[in-house]
């Protein structure tokens, strides 16, 4: 009895065993198992991509070296003022031809100088020769290393510069609207100097140590300058963008004219709406 009493209840263990599983895998269980499989496979991945197969050491020490970084750092700086410059000149520019809309002859006005071009040709190569060193030195830590979602950036960045030249080469009249909104985009190549920060002396000392205030305060107002020179410079690129699309004249116009005429009267009209010292509904 005892004998069938036990395999009587192993049966039934089993059979409510059975009748789990099934449920269970028709519905919670499948997505367990895939999402199992799904995080072990991006575990290989991650571990795949850590593998160094190139070795390419020295390749690596030129990247890490300080030199490298001061170069990069200095080419970063010398193209932000590139671009708060074609901020400056493209809504200068815009303005002026908004003022002869009304005028006789067509004498519009043209930003775009040689020079300027051929300092993007420059900015353009360089960063991405910089982008292939870097992936040929780190290889797969590129993707998954410490620095990855700066890494990412920088690869984002480098392809719409990429993609805008290749719209820009097709030049058709039906992505020409897109390729003004691509140079809008150039603009967040400025936030490349938000990397360089942290690895500057004086701002880790303005956030580990208060005993020098006044190296604080200074460092504070380049990074609170920094990023209004930020935002100012993508204000400026969609207010030309804006007014060079007007067929006539209007009062948005000339209130963007008031507000935000260049980039130094851009970058203080963000500053005293900041303070409080301008209405910012008045403003917008």
């Amino acid at each position: 009895d005892d004998g069938a009493d036990s395999r009587e209840l192993v049966r039934q263990h089993f059979e409510a065993a059975h009748k789990r599983s099934k449920r269970s895998f028709s519905g919670g269980q499948f997505f367990e198992v895939w999402t199992h499989v799904s995080v072990r496979a991006c575990r290989k991945a991650h571990a795949s991509l850590k593998i160094r197969r190139l070795r390419l050491r020295w390749l690596e020490a030129v990247a890490e070296s300080k030199f490298f970084k001061a170069t990069v750092f200095a080419v970063i700086v010398l193209n932000t003022l590139v671009i708060g410059l074609d901020g400056t000149f493209s809504v200068t520019a815009a303005f002026y031809n908004y003022d002869r809309l009304d005028a006789p002859v067509n004498d519009a006005s043209q930003h775009d100088a040689t020079w300027m071009a051929t300092l993007e040709d420059f900015f353009f190569y360089f960063y991405s020769c910089e982008l292939v060193m870097r992936v040929f030195a780190y290889e797969g830590l590129f993707f998954v290393g410490p620095d990855w979602k700066w890494n990412w950036f920088d690869s984002l960045i480098v392809s719409m510069s990429l993609f805008e030249r290749v719209i820009s080469a097709a030049g058709t009249s039906s992505i020409f609207r897109l390729l003004r909104i691509m140079r809008i985009s150039r603009s967040t190549r400025t936030a490349r100097l938000l990397r360089l920060f942290p690895s500057l002396y004086p701002l880790q000392f303005m956030m580990l140590s208060c005993a020098n205030c006044l190296p604080a305060l200074f460092w504070t107002c380049v990074l609170v300058l920094v990023l209004f020179f930020l935002v100012s410079s993508i204000l400026t690129s969609g207010i030309a963008n804006y007014v060079s699309d007007l067929t006539q004249p209007s009062d948005t116009a000339e209130s963007l004219r008031l507000h935000f005429a260049n980039m130094p009267m851009c970058m203080l009209t963000l500053f005293l709406s900041f303070l409080g010292e301008a209405e910012f509904r008045d403003v917008i």
